[in-house]
C-alpha cells in the first residue's frame, strides 16, 4: 500500500538526527502510513496531547532534552496514561549489540531495532505491532521488606506505575526469589529478621551483579549509606519517604545505569575501533603488493606504503588527486572508457593498466578492485596493484625469442636440404675425378687441373659441412669431454688470434665438469664468442672472463631468454663467457642469432648463427644478457654427464688430439668496435 487515506494508521516519528528521521518517515510514507516526523521529545509529547492519539510511536534514544529512556518511562506512567497502551518502537544505535528482551524491558518499550536497519525489517516490525503482536515486558522489581504494610504499598505503588513488583519477607526467601527470576531493580530494607541488610546485599549481587540495587532504612548514620555505596548500590532512601519518590529514584537509578552502561560500551567499541583500525593499517602499510583507495569522485582517499615507494611519490602528493593522474600516456584509459571500472566503483579482477612513476618510468600493472561501503556510509573503490612489468618483458622476449627460433627453424630447413643435395652433387663429382686420377694416371698433364678440381670439391664439402652446423644438423663426434680442460687448452690458441689490448681471464670449477659431445665444434663455438668479446672493446683495453660448473635447471630457467628446445630438467654444465666491451644495443640484442645480421663491415652475420647451431646440435641452450654500455655475457649449457668419470684420461687425451686434428676456423679480425 503507498496510497494514505484517513483511515491510514498515525505513525510519530521521533529522532534529533534529520538523515534518520527523513529516511524512517519516508519508509512509514511508501508504506501508505501517516507519519509524523519530530527532532525532539519534547515537540513531540505537546503535539500528541492537543492531537490525535498515534497508532505507533517511533524513537531514538540519545537525544537532546528529554532523551528516549525518559520520554519512554514518561509514556509508561499514570501522568500520560492515555499513551500507556501505544505501541513504541525504539530504533538506536546506542544499545547496538545488546540483549533485545534486557533493553526493551528497561524502556517499558515493545520493541527494539538496532541502527542501521533494513527496510523490510523495519515495515514488517512496525506491521506487526500495529497489528497488536506486542510483548512487552514489564520492568520486574524486588521488594525485601519485613514490615507487610509498607511492602504492600510499595507493590501497590509499583504496579501503578507500570512495573511488576515481587515482594520477600526476608533474605532467605529474596534469595530464592531471585534465584527463580531476576529482577531488574532490588529494594532491599536494612533490618531484615534473618539476616542483616549489608550481607544480603553482598549475596544478592553476587548472583545478579547486573541489578540495581536501592537500600531502604530507618537508620540516618552517613557511614550506613557510604559502606552500601561502596558495594554498589545506585541509591538509597531513608524512611519515611514518599512511594513516588522512591520510584522516581529507582526510574534516576536505572537511567543512570544505563548511560553508565552505554559509556562503558561506547568506550569498548572506540576501543576495538582503534585496535582494529591500527589492524588495518599494519597490514594495509605492511602489504607486499601495492594498495590505494579511490573515493566517488575517482580520487586518491589512502595508499599504501609500498605504493609511495615503487610509485617515487609522497603521501602528501597523492592524497586527493584525480586517480588518472598516475595512467601512462599511451595508455589507452587516458582515452577510451574501458578501463572506468578501475576508477569506478566497480569489481574487477587483474585489469591491465600502465602506470607512470614520478620519475617518468612506465610500470605494467594488474588492477584489481572491489566496491565497497566506508564507515561513514560512503562508497569507495579499494584496490590491489600487482606490477608485472618484468613479466611482460620476459613475455616480450619470450615472444621474440620464439619468432626468431622459427625463423632459424626455416632456415635450418633450408639451409639442410641445400647441404644434402649438394652433398649428393659433390659424391658424384668427387667420385668421378678419382676414377679419371686413376685412368689417366699420375703422370698425364690433366693431373694437375684434376687435382685442383678435387681440392676445391674439398673445400665445397667443408662448406656444406659448415652449413649443416649452422643448422644444428652436422654430424657430432660423440665422446666424453672433460669441459674445464679443452677450454683451458684453447686458453694460448685465443690469445694469439685476438687484439692484445684483450686480456683473458679463465675461472676453471674446482670438480671436472664432462659433457657428451663434439670437441672441434664446442672449440669452434668458443672461438667464436671469444672472438666478438674481443672486437667489442675496439681501441680500449677490456677482459673477458670464461666461468665453467655445473647447475640444476628447472623449467623455470629455461623460461628465461634461453634459446632452447624443450630441455628436460637436470644437471646442466655451463659455459660462460663475459666482456666488459661497448654491449650491444636492443636491435642488436633481439638480432644476434639472426642469421647474415652482422654489425661488422666486412662480417658475414654467421659467427652466432654458428653456435646457436652447435649448442642445439649438442642438445643445450644459449643466452645473452647485453646492455649497451655494460658489456655482454653469453651463457651455454650442456647436459652434464656424472662427474665420477672414469676415463678421464682417455677423455682427455682424445680431446687434445681431436683438437689438433681438426684445425677449427679463426675468425678475420676486424677493427670494428660493435658488437656481432
Amino acid at each position: 500500500m503507498t496510497v494514505q487515506d484517513v483511515t491510514s494508521p498515525l505513525v510519530v516519528v521521533v529522532n534529533d538526527d534529520v538523515i534518520q528521521l527523513r529516511v524512517l518517515s519516508n519508509m512509514l510514507a511508501q508504506e501508505g502510513l501517516i507519519a509524523q516526523a519530530f527532532d525532539t521529545a519534547g515537540e513531540a509529547l505537546e503535539n500528541m496531547l492537543s492531537s490525535a492519539l498515534p497508532d505507533l510511536i517511533v524513537t531514538d534514544l540519545h537525544m537532546p532534552g528529554i532523551d528516549g529512556w525518559r520520554f519512554c518511562r514518561l509514556l509508561r506512567s499514570m501522568e500520560y496514561a492515555a499513551f500507556n497502551a501505544v505501541p513504541i518502537l525504539v530504533v538506536s544505535a546506542t544499545f547496538s549489540g545488546e540483549d533485545v528482551r534486557q533493553i526493551t524491558a528497561r524502556l517499558g518499550a515493545d520493541a527494539f531495532l538496532p541502527v542501521p536497519v533494513r527496510t523490510t525489517t523495519f515495515i514488517n516490525q512496525v506491521n506487526g505491532l500495529l497489528k497488536g503482536h506486542t510483548s512487552r515486558i514489564k520492568t520486574r522489581v524486588l521488594i525485601v521488606d519485613p514490615d507487610a504494610t509498607s511492602i504492600q504499598k510499595l507493590k501497590s505503588a509499583f504496579e501503578y506505575a507500570g512495573y511488576y513488583a515481587a515482594t520477600a519477607f526476608s533474605g532467605l526467601e529474596a534469595v530464592n526469589c531471585l534465584r527463580e527470576r531476576k529482577a531488574e531493580i532490588i529494594v532491599l530494607e536494612h533490618q531484615l529478621p534473618d539476616t542483616s541488610g549489608d550481607r544480603l546485599l553482598k549475596e544478592l549481587r553476587q548472583m545478579h551483579p547486573q541489578g540495581v540495587f536501592i537500600m531502604i532504612a530507618n537508620d540516618p548514620r552517613p557511614e550506613l549509606a557510604l559502606g552500601w555505596m561502596q558495594q554498589g548500590i545506585a541509591a538509597y532512601a531513608r524512611k519515611p519517604f514518599d512511594p513516588q519518590c522512591l520510584i522516581t529514584l529507582c526510574e534516576n537509578a536505572c537511567r543512570e545505569r544505563a548511560l553508565l552502561h552505554i559509556e562503558d560500551t561506547l568506550e569498548e567499541r572506540t576501543r576495538e575501533l582503534l585496535n582494529s583500525e591500527a589492524r588495518y593499517r599494519f597490514i594495509y602499510d605492511k602489504s607486499p603488493v601495492m594498495m590505494h583507495s579511490i573515493d566517488r569522485n575517482r580520487r586518491f582517499c589512502d595508499v599504501n606504503r609500498k605504493w609511495l615507494v615503487e610509485m617515487g611519490y609522497k603521501r602528501e602528493e597523492v592524497i586527493g588527486r584525480d586517480a588518472y593522474f598516475m595512467v601512462h600516456p599511451e595508455d589507452p584509459a587516458l582515452t577510451t572508457s574501458d578501463k572506468t571500472p578501475v576508477f569506478g566503483h566497480e569489481s574487477v579482477t587483474d585489469f591491465p593498466c600502465r602506470f607512470q612513476k614520478k620519475d617518468g618510468s612506465p610500470i605494467d600493472v594488474l588492477v584489481s578492485s572491489e566496491a565497497v561501503t566506508n564507515r561513514h556510509g560512503e562508497k569507495i573503490g579499494i584496490c590491489v596493484v600487482r606490477d608485472v612489468t618484468r613479466q611482460k618483458r620476459m613475455e616480450n622476449e619470450r615472444l621474440i625469442l620464439e619468432s626468431q627460433i622459427q625463423k632459424f627453424e626455416g632456415l635450418n630447413l633450408m639451409a639442410g636440404s641445400v647441404a644434402h643435395n649438394f652433398n649428393n652433387l659433390l659424391m658424384g663429382i668427387m667420385g668421378n675425378l678419382e676414377m679419371a686420377a686413376v685412368a689417366l694416371g699420375p703422370d698425364t698433364p690433366i693431373m694437375r687441373n684434376i687435382k685442383a678440381a678435387g681440392q676445391a670439391a674439398e673445400r665445397a664439402a667443408e662448406l656444406s659441412s659448415m652449413m649443416l652446423t649452422y643448422a644444428g644438423r652436422g654430424l657430432i663426434t660423440a665422446q666424453t669431454i672433460n669441459l674445464p680442460e679443452l677450454v683451458e687448452e684453447m686458453i694460448g690458441l685465443l690469445k694469439i688470434s685476438i687484439t692484445d689490448k684483450a686480456d683473458i681471464l679463465f675461472v676453471r670449477s674446482k670438480e671436472p665438469v664432462f659433457i657428451k659431445g663434439d670437441a672441434a665444434q664446442i672449440n669452434q663455438a668458443v672461438i667464436n664468442v671469444v672472438s666478438n668479446a674481443a672486437e667489442s672493446f675496439g681501441q680500449n683495453p677490456g677482459r673477458i672472463t670464461l666461468s665453467i660448473g655445473t647447475t640444476y635447471c628447472g623449467r623455470n630457467t629455461f623460461q628465461t631468454p634461453f634459446h632452447d628446445d624443450n630441455l628436460p630438467e637436470g644437471d646442466y654444465a655451463y659455459l660462460d663467457i663475459t666482456d666488459t666491451g661497448c654491449g650491444m644495443t636492443a636491435n642488436t640484442h633481439t638480432r644476434a642469432f639472426d642469421p647474415f645480421f652482422t654489425t661488422k663491415f666486412t662480417g658475414r652475420g654467421l659467427g652466432l648463427s654458428a653456435v646457436l647451431g652447435i649448442v642445439r646440435a649438442h642438445r643445450g641452450a644459449i643466452s645473452i644478457q647485453s646492455r649497451e654500455g655494460r658489456g655482454t655475457s653469453v651463457k651455454m649449457l650442456f647436459p652434464a654427464l656424472p662427474m665420477n668419470m672414469e676415463k678421464t684420461a682417455e677423455c682427455t687425451s682424445a680431446t687434445t688430439a681431436n683438437i689438433q686434428r681438426e684445425h677449427p676456423v679463426l675468425p678475420e679480425s676486424e677493427s670494428s668496435g660493435c658488437r656481432r
